[in-house]
């Protein structure tokens, strides 16, 4: 029998993302200090250090919001991490939230990373995801998958998986985590599942990155387009810059390597 759908959004639809970028659009942070980013079903809340002291009112008032629109909050999915600077002390941290548990990492759009904006468990976890899909896609060579249609399920499976969302984390990762993702690549080349021509794994990182950063560069609709840089206007033309825009002194490490503050910098002097 069919049954009228009157609340939430159908999970695993086509149009269920952008349906909820409607129903949610009326979702705003009390504090224009705070933000809240929202994807398919997910919200995240980010607070300064300094407006600690709002977070209960600001979950009250996405509680208010979920109760309106006839939704509910779950509080037992709900996280908190601290993101801090690698030294500071946990009795500088502020009182835990009631109800909801604090963690030392977390999982957003699959990508995993700590408090300290360390991405070592995410590449833990590109190791041990590449292992299962190399068996997996042993299993098929010994069934008789070969040369190039091998490779294209090889890319399309091992490949896409390690560099997925790479923008977000290739550049705050070590360079020893980078050589284990590149080890992953030459076994997988040397087995005969990938060609002999196949990029490096930094080559692919760096193309997603190029890409990427021209399509927020061009488009002002890009959900990124908004966190850039004012323009720069200079008087003088005597070579092609990179972009036009203006780039900020950064004494954070960590802030440096974001996205657009490396690719702001990149081939800009």
């Amino acid at each position: 029998a069919l049954r009228c759908i009157n609340a939430s959004i159908v999970q695993g639809s086509g149009l269920g993302p952008a349906a909820f970028v409607i129903y949610a659009s009326d979702l705003h942070p009390l504090s224009p200090g705070d933000d809240l980013n929202k994807y398919a079903d997910d919200c995240y809340l980010v607070v300064p250090d300094d407006q600690v002291s709002l977070i209960p009112a600001e979950l009250e008032h996405i509680e208010t919001w979920a109760s309106r629109n006839n939704l509910k909050l779950n509080v037992l999915k709900s996280k908190e991490l601290i993101v801090k600077r690698p030294k500071t002390k946990s009795t500088d941290f502020p009182p835990p939230l009631a109800g909801i548990e604090r963690v030392v990492s977390l999982k957003i759009l699959g990508v995993n990373f700590d408090g300290d904006l360390n991405f070592s468990l995410h590449v833990e976890k590109l190791v041990s995801q590449s292992n299962q899909r190399l068996y997996a896609l042993k299993q098929l060579k010994s069934q008789g998958l070969a040369g190039s249609k091998l490779w294209n399920v090889t890319t399309a499976t091992l490949v896409s998986g390690l560099t997925y969302a790479s923008s977000a984390w290739w550049s705050m990762i070590s360079e020893g985590s980078k050589q284990r993702l590149q080890s992953i690549l030459n076994k997988t080349i040397k087995q005969g599942f990938l060609s002999n021509t196949q990029l490096t794994i930094a080559e692919l990182c760096e193309a997603a990155d190029d890409k990427l950063f021209e399509s927020i560069l061009r488009n002002p609709s890009h959900v990124l387009h908004r966190i850039l840089p004012p323009i720069k206007h200079c008087k003088y033309d005597l070579r092609k810059r990179a972009h036009n825009r203006q780039i900020k002194i950064i004494s954070n490490s960590n802030f440096k390597k974001s996205f657009i503050n490396k690719m702001l910098s990149k081939d800009s002097y």
